[in-house]
């Protein structure tokens, strides 16, 4: 797409962590998978980590160094996620619930303390988390962070950064009408697909079963016959 610099497709939910019987919402993003065998390879929306290391294995994570509120973990601590809904977490979004936090980072992603609403918990995000793409079990992706050309030298707050970043993002927001539409369909297909599976299996196991209880009902009136 004309004026986009590169895109990188991601993964992130929210979850419900409660520390000292205090419940918090944590936006959890993924790391490329790519991390774990180039540390130092750049990626978009790249964190500083502050205290420890990256993700390398499943069950890792890196939690928010906070400026503003210290909730008293540290590397080495066990972190439990929950969806703070009537779903189990890991029955379609992450692979495990428990996070061994191996580092503390910042993200560029959050300049300020305030860090959207959310769906679940008190309302609002209170803090992030990363963690590696395979610990999540989302079918699709559900974010795609892009760089626009020319946009890295300008002042982000400045009106010439604002026209060249509208430029992209109403191709981008069409594209994204024309992708979900898509995805939409897609689920249709599958389903469909998998009712007439069904629907095919239903009949040859009913056809089974038709024709052993008639074989059953021949050879019990055969016997009949022969008493």
């Amino acid at each position: 797409m004309d004026g986009v610099s590169k895109v990188q497709p991601g993964y992130f939910c929210d979850v419900a962590v409660t520390i000292n019987a205090t419940e918090f919402v944590y936006k959890v993003h993924s790391i490329p998978q790519t991390i774990v065998e180039n540390p130092d390879e750049k990626f978009i929306n790249r964190c500083q980590i502050v205290e420890g290391r990256y993700p390398e294995k499943s069950g890792e994570c890196i939690i928010e160094d906070s400026l503003f509120l210290k909730l008293g973990l540290n590397i080495g601590d066990v972190i439990h996620v929950d969806s703070s809904k009537d779903e189990v977490i890991t029955e379609n979004t992450l692979k495990v619930d428990e996070f061994t936090i191996v580092g503390k980072a910042r993200l560029p992603m959050y300049l300020s303390y305030e860090k959207g609403a959310s769906d679940i918990g008190s309302g609002k995000v209170d803090f992030f988390m990363m963690i590696l793409e395979e610990d999540f079990i989302i079918p699709c992706y559900t974010e795609a962070l892009v760089t626009v050309e020319n946009a890295k030298g300008l002042n982000s707050y400045s009106d010439e950064y604002s026209k060249l970043i509208e430029k992209v993002i109403a191709p981008l927001e069409n594209l994204g009408v024309e992708q979900t539409q898509k995805r939409i369909d897609d689920i249709r297909d599958a389903a469909y697909t998998e009712l007439e599976e069904a629907k095919e299996l239903y009949n040859d196991e009913k056809a089974r079963y038709d024709e052993e209880i008639t074989e059953a009902e021949e050879t019990l009136d055969s016997a009949k016959i022969d008493w």
